[in-house]
């Protein structure tokens, strides 16, 4: 990753993303933030002029501190001192002078960079130009990529008047767009499952790759535009139609029944290009491919498949929870239907792959499939293992190691389309 160099803003998600942060060598801190806290040896505070005279420069007492910074939780206080008392850290940067946002202007004249702040921009934002304006590109994470009203970070409960976050929101997608910065992690939405809101804009595989690699899964929102999804489901329509010999239904396990066509990358030229050619994913397939040194090869085939419901049957797609491996295999699905909790959602649970939790005991003759109870038994006794429906739109992606457990929820109304590209 090119010079290593990660911003970290202050905006929570429910996601843990220290191990993300500690792949870069130098991490850039803004103010007291000590989100994802792990060996702080390499990390650089950037203060704003206010944070940087009254902790480090007159070094005043927790006491004075409070009294200044009542907005700040007492507990970010303690740990802010302690972190600057005790040298837990590479160095120490004061902020561009706060007094106009002039300076920081003309760094975004210099790069001809058409949006200027309206007034003075916010800490990291000063640090994302310092960085840029010293020839680096750095990853940035934790900024706001939307205008979200009533916003609020770790530490403040409400922001200052005299900053405006529409036009840096404005500048942060332009320096995105123009490859000055990485802000992939900034399309982070908050969920217990990494979703990235790609609003049609790059992201950076490598990025899509460190989520994977961490959670077991990323689902993309709008990465495809509407006609490309428009055009998928056109042939998805078509091939249903003018190939019903090729079609299966898998009926196993008291479930399933889904209707399926295999191969359909032979039938349709235009999902062929489109989706079984992705780049992106056969980027992740076969970088999964080495980190977990497994079987996954350089074969692949697209699968579209239809659930319906039918009144007095139960039927899923993939039958019951299990495995498609217990040691390397990656899928790419796409919604080709708007997904409730009602139609058959995609459930996983989290940090249930092998390195996590073994093999549970599974269903006879069967490696990787596995028992109702078992699976039950395992979220009761193991707080880290948690069962996840992935709800979505029309053209969501969901990219996943399916090493980990899952399977398709019984359908309770209504009908669920899906596109899957299998590596193997």
């Amino acid at each position: 990753m090119q010079n290593n160099i990660f911003i970290l803003g202050g905006k929570p998600y429910k996601l843990d993303l220290t191990e993300i942060v500690y792949n870069f060598d130098t991490v850039y801190r803004l103010n007291c933030n000590i989100l994802y806290m792990g060996d702080a040896s390499n990390d650089i505070y950037y203060l704003n002029h206010h944070v940087y005279e009254n902790f480090f420069k007159q070094k005043k007492s927790f006491e004075q501190l409070k009294k200044i910074y009542e907005f700040i939780e007492s507990k970010l206080i303690e740990n802010f001192l302690d972190i600057i008392n005790n040298n837990k850290y590479k160095d120490i940067m004061c902020q561009f002078e706060q007094c106009s946002n002039n300076k920081s202007n003309s760094i975004l004249e210099k790069i001809k960079c058409p949006i200027k702040f309206n007034k003075q921009p916010r800490c990291g934002y000063q640090c994302i130009l310092y960085n840029i304006l010293i020839g680096i590109k750095p990853t940035v994470c934790n900024f706001s990529f939307k205008d979200e009203e009533g916003f609020t970070n770790n530490v403040q409960k409400k922001i200052s008047l005299c900053h405006d976050t529409k036009s840096e929101i404005k500048v942060l997608h332009w320096l995105h767009n123009n490859n000055y910065i990485d802000a992939t992690l900034c399309m982070l939405e908050d969920h217990e499952l990494p979703v990235l809101d790609c609003q049609n804009l790059n992201i950076n595989p490598d990025i899509v790759y460190l989520l994977i690699k961490q959670f077991g899964i990323c689902i993309l929102r709008n990465y495809y535009d509407k006609d490309t999804i428009e055009g998928i489901n056109k042939e998805f329509e078509r091939v249903f139609l003018e190939h019903k010999d090729k079609k299966l239904i898998l009926d196993t396990e008291n479930c399933s029944c889904d209707e399926r066509i295999h191969n359909t990358e032979k039938y349709s030229e235009y999902i062929k290009n489109k989706f079984s050619d992705n780049n992106l994913f056969n980027f992740i397939a076969g970088t999964y491919q080495k980190y977990k040194n497994g079987i996954l090869g350089s074969h692949k085939k697209t699968l579209i498949n239809l659930l319906e419901y039918e009144e007095g049957k139960i039927k899923n797609s993939g039958a019951g929870w299990h495995r498609d491996n217990n040691d390397c295999q990656f899928k790419a699905i796409m919604y080709l239907s708007d997904v409730t909790s009602k139609n058959g959602p995609f459930t996983w649970i989290t940090k249930s792959s092998k390195k996590y939790i073994g093999v549970p005991k599974t269903r006879p003759g069967r490696s990787s499939r596995f028992f109702d109870d078992t699976i039950e038994d395992l979220l009761n006794n193991n707080k880290t293992c948690k069962k996840i429906e992935i709800c979505g739109n029309k053209g969501d992606i969901i990219l996943a190691d399916t090493t980990y457990v899952h399977r398709g929820k019984i359908i309770e109304e209504g009908s669920r389309k899906a596109i899957t590209q299998y590596f193997f």
